[in-house]
């Protein structure tokens, strides 16, 4: 249960001690109410997921084809997650400098990608956790914005 940090790990077979000792420290001690919920979504939680799995691939999909049809931007499609990697050419500064202007110019929030180790820093981060109109509007905020910005060459993306 992302937010909650809840959940099971499959492992392989002979690996069950290791992970035990690994998981104690995480999973001691969670809320009786995370506990409830938790025994509520493997219960009934079915439909709920596949609502928000076909959700977020519509967003995904929005932003994706939205993203790459820009000569700037280079996007990459990802498959088991609700974060999209994206990298902007002609933004200048760090991830954080480029994420802070976007919020400032654009009204839409992204993780600046240095957030996730040094190789991100040319990257950014966008949820896409959302509803599709969402979706849609963030890029009707960020696609004039980007479009202001240099082009480059399909080879160099």
């Amino acid at each position: 249960m992302t937010g909650w940090r809840a959940g099971w790990v499959v492992c392989p077979s002979g690996m069950e001690t290791l992970f035990a000792r690994l998981c104690q420290y995480n999973t001691t001690g969670v809320a009786p109410f995370v506990q409830r919920a938790c025994q509520v979504a493997l219960d009934t939680g079915d439909d709920f997921i596949a609502h928000q799995i076909a959700r977020c691939r519509a967003s995904r999909d929005i932003l994706v084809q939205g993203l790459e049809a820009l000569d700037n931007v280079t996007v990459f499609t990802p498959q088991g997650t609700f974060y999209l990697f994206f990298k902007v050419h002609g933004l200048r500064g760090s991830s954080l400098e480029r994420a802070v202007q976007l919020l400032r110019d654009t009204k839409v929030g992204v993780a600046p990608g240095s957030a996730f180790g040094p190789e991100g820093e040319d990257y950014l981060r966008i949820c896409f956790a959302i509803a599709p109109a969402l979706a849609e509007e963030a890029l009707a905020r960020l696609v004039p914005y980007l479009r202001t910005l240099p082009a480059v060459a399909a080879a160099a993306r």
